[in-house]
């Protein structure tokens, strides 16, 4: 990522380019110690070239309020034609060296490279109800209905050790493709991955969601009999079985679909003028933009949070479930509360926002009951996946090795999931050749 390795000795920096190669932003750790080396001016054409203006013909402007930096000096210019919006490039220097640079669109600057960025308190009545469905309950209610279903012997051990030791091992395939082995060196990594933050962060989250299978799994079995039935055949090693080969192909499907989606509704909400401000790139694109590694070390990343994501999906349905009564008020209930939850509250937005995250939490839950476990791990994985990539039609691009190693990964679990969904079935046999039983042809 762009803090890894931390920027913190004197000299260290950070450079953002936008897809063209322009410059978007900077920031280099100064140099503190006293200096009484005098200095007469800073050359800031350099920098302007850079940001792709000619230092000629730009014309200065007023240093925006938010432009903060350690500097003895500052300097703005107007990047935007008479009449469009306003787009300001601003830099800063110190004892006559440039250490930060921004672009503001809107006075709004585009990246933060801030070496420790303060992130805004959480806490909130929504906050907690996400603790609550994600973590307490999972965790609580898991521990007692496992006890439960292991003293009456109903419990699938083994499909919850394929679900923690997958989670696990996703976490640390992610940690192993984001490090620079060249860097840390061998003894810091096997260090890492065995006894620090990396093994915890990993085993938590496997432990956690193994308990929560452990606990919902008779319940799945029960109530929705066709959920687990691709998981069952993938636990007992059936890879090729055509149940399997479904399910795989009809979540990438809905995952590539949502992520379609989701651009059609930020389409649609900046056409409609509720959005006004700028695009900005995510930091997972920001990072994922640097290396195919990192590429990997995501879709490692988003199969582990979607088989997490999965196991507390159908851990809160069954508590509903055991609330309402009914299958059906429990899929409903579901619905509308990740809707409300996972919906940030925007006073012009609110009402499609909402909207849309009904559309998309329906989707999901009848793709849930409909196909299953499997499905809905694989829907949003892809959609991470693809959520995440650097997205461009360029293939001269500086970062389009990641694209295509991105959409290649996807589209080799969508041939997966279709190869084995016709069980290996030749696709162009010749109608006249098949068996005739009865006046009608068997396929």
């Amino acid at each position: 990522g762009l803090a890894e390795p931390p920027q913190t000795y004197p000299g260290s920096g950070t450079v953002l380019l936008s897809p063209l190669g322009r410059l978007l932003a900077l920031r280099v750790v100064p140099d503190l110690r006293p200096d009484t080396t005098s200095v007469t001016g800073v050359d800031w054409a350099p920098l302007v070239r850079a940001a792709g203006a000619d230092p000629a013909t730009v014309s200065p402007s007023a240093v925006p309020d938010s432009f903060l930096a350690v500097a003895d000096t500052m300097a703005a210019w107007r990047l935007s034609r008479a009449g469009a919006p306003e787009t300001t490039f601003a830099a800063a220097a110190l004892r006559g060296r440039v250490v930060e640079a921004n672009t503001f669109a809107g006075g709004r600057p585009v990246a933060n490279l801030a070496v420790l960025p303060v992130e805004a308190d959480p806490e909130g009545v929504v906050a907690w109800i996400q603790v609550f469905l994600f973590t307490v309950l999972p965790i609580v209610g898991g521990l007692i209905l496992a006890r439960h279903n292991l003293k009456a012997g109903r419990s699938d051990i083994r499909g919850a050790l394929v679900v923690g030791t997958s989670i696990l091992i996703l976490y640390l395939i992610e940690y192993v493709f984001t490090i620079r082995a060249s860097e840390l060196g061998l003894y810091r990594i096997v260090t890492a991955l065995t006894w620090q933050s990396p093994f915890g962060h990993a085993l938590i989250h496997g432990a956690t969601m193994a308990i929560a299978y452990l606990a919902i799994e008779p319940y799945i079995r029960r109530l929705w009999p066709s959920v687990l039935v691709s998981w069952a055949r993938l636990v007992a090693g059936r890879w090729r079985d055509p149940i399997v080969g479904r399910d795989v192909l009809v979540g990438a499907v809905w995952g590539i679909a949502g992520c379609l989606l989701f651009l059609g509704y930020e389409a649609l909400s900046r056409s409609m003028g509720l959005v006004s401000e700028p695009y900005q790139l995510s930091p997972w694109v920001l990072s994922l933009s640097t290396a195919p590694r990192l590429i990997l070390a995501a879709v490692a990343n988003s199969f582990a949070i979607s088989m997490l994501y999965a196991t507390l999906f159908f851990t809160v349905l069954v508590a509903l479930r055991f609330v309402l009564r009914r299958n059906l008020l429990a899929a409903i209930a579901l619905i509308l509360l990740m809707a409300v939850v996972n919906t940030a509250f925007a006073p012009k937005t609110y009402a499609l926002n909402l909207a849309f995250a009904i559309v998309w939490n329906a989707v999901s839950v009848v793709l849930a009951l409909r196909f299953g476990y499997v499905a809905l791990i694989v829907a949003w994985s892809v959609n991470f996946i693809a959520d995440r990539l650097p997205w461009t039609t360029d293939f001269g691009a500086w970062f389009a090795p990641q694209t295509m190693l991105g959409w290649v990964l996807i589209l080799a679990l969508l041939g997966f999931g279709f190869l084995t969904a016709v069980g290996g079935r030749s696709l162009f046999r010749d109608p006249l050749s098949e068996p005739v039983i009865g006046g009608k042809r068997v396929a």
